[in-house]
Order: structure tokens, then C-alpha cells, then sequence
């Protein structure tokens, strides 16, 4: 095998290290020096370093599969061996917060002698962490991650001043080559830093940050106005209180102005994403649906893929003893979020017109037929159950109740805007019984080829609770997307020359929360449980009088999405096989 070009010996070791067998490739190093020149490059390609106590130990033994590595010896090993500095192309830093900076809990803690050492340990970690990164200058990914789940969460201006100035740093040197950036739980950390880099093209932004100005401790930061101008893949993740932010920053890179931008009916801002391609972003406030449209005005002819997650604000709250079906939601405050985007008036059920104080500019997300580019959509929603059981006191008599609020009239609406022929024209409103008006029309078909449901149901609900949820809403919605004349012509085309076009509903049970619960242990019992209940949701859907023929012809797929993001087709009476993700 040595004797095998370089070139095959190089595709050989890639195969190893994207299937993460790091004890392979630990032994080819010792087959021969062309060997160990070539499995090197892949062996060191990516590294995590952690300041976690518990974490940062030795992983550097023949069988371990971990690109998890003690700081201290990563350190050591490109101080001894420079060259494998250059090999390093990702790198993963997770920081748990300094347990001298938790407050109170630190005169708890730090008097027990083991949390001492352990919180030292920390500390050195964190300066090991610090040298290395100056020894990394062909990076073309970085994550930084906080891992604030123990204790609290971690601050930017918690971290050591020599850690940040060093990731600044480490950001500058890379310049042009690094091309992706992920940052994740980390507290107040300030925009502005990333515009020292150059190439970026992929961004990931997840927790609360901070945008002032173009300086980070008295040192100005390089900020060249095309910093984004390459961006394809922006993910924007749980910023409640950053979009505002998040904007300013997109916006600063063609704007000598740092401040937040006018985002008045009369402001056109500059293309600032001409390349951007794949958006992802969460929507949980109002203001989310005003900025997200200026972002999506600035990407309007190249966005291809955009991904929604509006949690539960877009819910309407239903009683499932309802006679009627659909049944009507239950009254709502004449200031609550689904008044103000429209999905209902203050006094009807049905959907109704934008509320006044949903501006114009927000409105988009109901239009997003407007993106001509726009052929993947996903739309991750959540469903809430409320389940009470209670015996009159004479004991006679049981009584349940169960109320469950779903997202259904906003994916309606979603899926109405996207066949509507414009952003200006406001898609049609549907009456209380869930169908969708047969007056849309589409100039021409929409690009859109593959929708996605990411439903997820309530890990506490019992599968008689999710029984009761009223589906025809959401079933009537789809059959009529699926079946507008852009689409497909007659079902009978759909099944004998099938279509490009699908419509995937993935179904997956939200995940229960175990932090301190000490007892926490085997999950079997929970798994089963989750498989009963996924089961009757999937056969309700199946079984689904307006979904029916569309699954048979196959436009329509039903699956679930197991704990490890694997996807499995069920179709055939709640009993899966699973397949490769989407």
C-alpha cells in the first residue's frame, strides 16, 4: 500500500478522517515518513479545546476516537512540531465560565478544595488555549462555544482579557482564508470583531450579542466594507434581544455608520448580501419580523434556502372538546402577538387582514413568493399540550381537559404568501374552517421545490392528548398547496410522471429537561413512550382525508426525527425505517 501515489494514499486518509477514525490514522503515522507526512494533515485537521475541568485531559492515546485534546499538550505539540500548526483547519473552543467570576456560588464552591483545584485548572487551561492560538494561522473554521449549563451563562467580559484579544487577534491573522465562523452562548460577545475577517462565507450566530463600534480595548478594528460581500450560509439563532444588532452589523459592512439603520418604509439599504444563499433565523418578536425582512431585501435574487422558527408566539390556543372542526381558538388579548401579525382579528376567529401595528416591511414573511430564488423552505414549529385529570370530591366522577395551541394559521399563512404574485399583494384570507381561498394565482410557478414541517410535539404529552389535536387546519392548507394550479395540474400527472415539487412533515418529540436531576439515567422507557406517541400522530396524518391521495402519489412524506437527528419514513402504520437526513 505504500507504494500507492500519494494521491490515493491522501483520499484514503480524507475517507478516515470524515468518518472520524482518528486510531486509524494514529497508526499511519507510524507505517512510514510518507505516511505520517500525509496522514498528519488529517490527523490534527480539526481540534477542540476545552477549559472544562473534567474535559481537559489527555485524548491523545492510540484508540481514542475524540478531537478533543488537553490544551497543555496541544500547545506543547506545536511548539516542538511548528509544522502540524499548519495542518490545523478547524478549531472548536468551549469555555465554561471561571468559577472565581460566578458570585455567590464561588464562596460555596471554592471552599471545598477539589472545586478549588478544578477552577485553577480552568484558569491554566484557558491561558494554554491562549498561546495556541497564535500558533494557528491557516484556520479556515472556528467555533467558540459556551458551556455556561452548570453554572450560569458565559459572558464575553467575563473571559480574560488575554483570551479576547487573542481570538481578535486570531480573526485578523487568518484574514482571507477562514471561511466559516460559529459563535454560540457567549454572552455580550461584540459583533464588531468578526469584520476582521475577510473571507467569511459561512456565519453561525446563536445567543445574545452586542454591536457599538469599530474598536475593541482602545485598538481600532479593521473593518473593510466587504467583509460579507462572499457570505452564502447565515444562521441568526434565539437573539431576543439582538436583531437589532445582528442588523447593524450586516448593514456596517457597506456603511461607514456604526449605529443601528433606519428601517423606515423610506430607507433602502444597500445590497449588503449579494451571495447570501442560506438563511436561517428564529422569529419571536415583531421587531424579528421587521428586520428580518431588510435582510431578506438585500438577498432577494439569491436566496435559495430560508428556514423559519417562529417557536410558539405564532400559537393559537384551542379546546379539544370542541364540537366544531376545525374548531375556534380560544379569545385572544386585542395586543397579543397573533393579532398583531394578523393571524386573527380582535373579535373573528377567521384570519384577518395585518393588524396596523404589523408594518408593511414585516408583512413580507406572508409574501415570500417574492423570492424569486427561493426552492427550500423549512418551517420549524412547535405544538403545546395542557392535559388536567381531577375526581369531584364526592368521588363519582372523572373529569380531563385537554387544550393545545398549534402554529397552523401562520404556516397558512406562510404557505398563502408564497403563491401570492408579489410582496404588494397581500395573499388572500382563509375562513374559520382552515382551507385556504381558491382565489390565489401566481403569475408564474414559484421556484419553491421542497417544503419542510419540523413539528415538534410535547415530550410530556400523553398519546391520548395528542389524539384530540384537530390536524384539518394544517392538512387543508398543505392539499391546497400541494394541488394550486403552479404546482401540478391534475393528481393524476403528480403520480404518473411524479414531481419535482415535495412537501416533507417531520415529526420529533421535544426534548425534557434533565439539568439537576440526578436521577436522570436510562432513557429506554422514554424512547418507547415516544414511539407511541409519534405512532398516533403519524397515523392520524396519514389516515388524513386531505393528505390522502398526495401521500399516495408521493408528494407528501411523513416521517420522525429520532434523538440523533436520524430521519425515519412512517408510513406504514407508525412503524419506521430510517434513512439518511435531509
Amino acid at each position: 500500500m505504500s507504494e500507492l501515489p500519494p494521491e490515493i494514499l491522501d483520499h484514503v486518509f480524507i475517507i478516515l478522517r470524515l468518518s472520524s477514525d482518528l486510531p486509524s490514522l494514529r497508526a499511519c503515522i507510524k507505517v512510514s515518513s510518507l505516511f505520517r507526512s500525509l496522514a498528519e494533515r488529517h490527523l490534527y485537521y480539526h481540534l477542540t479545546l476545552s477549559n472544562l475541568p473534567n474535559r481537559s485531559r489527555s485524548n491523545t492515546s492510540a484508540n481514542s476516537s475524540t478531537t478533543e485534546f488537553n490544551p497543555k499538550e496541544v500547545l506543547d505539540l506545536l511548539t516542538n512540531h511548528p509544522h502540524i500548526a499548519a495542518y490545523v483547519r478547524s478549531l472548536q473552543i468551549r469555555l465554561a465560565v471561571p468559577w472565581r467570576d460566578v458570585g455567590v456560588l464561588s464562596w460555596i464552591f471554592l471552599r471545598d478544595s477539589a472545586v478549588k483545584s478544578a477552577s485553577q485548572k480552568s484558569t491554566e487551561a484557558l491561558e494554554d488555549i491562549c498561546n495556541t492560538l497564535l500558533l494557528l494561522t491557516h484556520l479556515e473554521r472556528i467555533v467558540l462555544h459556551g458551556d455556561g449549563a452548570r453554572v450560569e451563562a458565559v459572558r464575553w467580559r467575563q473571559l480574560s482579557i488575554e483570551f479576547r484579544r487573542e481570538f481578535v487577534d486570531v480573526l485578523a491573522l487568518n484574514g482571507e482564508n477562514l471561511k466559516s465562523v460559529d459563535v454560540s452562548s457567549i454572552e455580550g460577545f461584540p459583533l464588531e470583531v468578526l469584520s476582521n475577517v475577510g473571507g467569511l462565507e459561512r456565519v453561525r450566530l446563536e445567543g445574545c450579542f452586542s454591536h457599538r463600534d469599530g474598536t475593541f480595548g482602545g485598538q481600532q478594528l479593521h473593518s473593510p466594507n466587504s467583509h460579507l460581500e462572499n457570505l452564502q450560509y447565515l444562521t441568526l439563532q434565539d437573539g431576543t434581544t439582538s436583531f437589532s444588532n445582528f442588523l447593524a452589523w450586516l448593514t456596517s459592512s457597506t456603511s461607514t455608520s456604526t449605529g443601528v439603520p433606519s428601517l423606515s418604509p423610506s430607507s433602502h439599504p444597500r445590497p449588503i448580501l449579494p451571495r447570501l444563499s442560506h438563511f436561517s433565523t428564529t422569529l419571536y418578536t415583531i421587531e424579528h419580523y421587521t428586520h428580518l425582512s431588510t435582510i431578506l431585501s438585500t438577498c432577494k435574487g439569491s436566496l435559495e434556502v430560508l428556514v423559519l422558527d417562529p417557536g410558539q408566539t405564532a400559537n393559537l390556543t384551542y379546546n379539544a372538546y370542541a364540537e366544531e372542526d376545525p374548531p375556534p381558538h380560544l379569545p385572544v388579548s386585542p395586543d397579543s402577538f397573533a393579532v398583531q401579525l394578523g393571524l386573527v382579528s380582535e373579535s373573528s376567529s377567521a384570519l384577518a387582514s395585518p393588524s396596523p401595528s404589523l408594518s408593511a416591511e414585516a408583512y413580507v414573511i406572508f409574501a415570500l413568493g417574492a423570492l424569486p430564488a427561493l426552492c427550500d423552505l423549512t418551517l420549524k414549529v412547535a405544538i403545546n399540550v395542557s392535559e388536567t385529570f381531577w375526581v369531584e370530591s364526592w368521588g363519582e366522577e372523572g373529569t380531563d381537559e385537554v387544550v393545545y395551541s398549534t402554529p397552523f394559521a401562520w404556516v397558512r399563512k406562510v404557505l398563502d404568501g408564497i403563491l401570492s404574485t408579489s410582496a404588494s399583494v397581500s395573499p388572500s384570507a382563509s375562513g374559520a374552517g382552515g382551507s385556504s381561498s381558491s382565489t390565489a394565482t401566481a403569475a408564474s410557478p414559484p421556484s419553491l421545490r421542497h417544503l419542510t414541517l419540523d413539528i415538534t410535539l410535547p415530550s410530556n404529552a400523553s398519546p391520548y392528548a395528542l389524539s384530540k389535536i384537530r390536524w384539518s387546519p394544517l392538512t387543508s392548507a398543505l392539499a391546497y398547496f400541494c394541488s394550486h394550479p403552479s404546482f401540478s395540474s391534475t393528481l393524476s400527472e403528480l403520480t404518473s410522471s411524479g414531481s419535482s415539487r415535495q412537501v416533507e412533515v417531520l415529526l420529533k418529540m421535544g426534548s425534557v429537561n434533565n439539568v439537576g436531576n440526578l436521577n436522570a439515567g436510562n432513557n429506554s422507557k422514554d424512547d418507547s413512550n415516544n414511539t407511541t406517541r409519534l405512532g398516533t400522530v403519524v397515523n392520524a396524518l396519514n389516515e388524513d382525508g386531505n393528505l390522502i391521495e398526495f401521500i399516495e402519489a408521493g408528494v407528501v412524506h411523513v416521517g420522525i426525527v429520532g434523538m440523533n437527528g436520524e430521519v425515519g419514513d412512517t408510513r406504514i402504520e407508525g412503524e419506521g425505517w430510517l434513512r439518511s437526513g435531509l
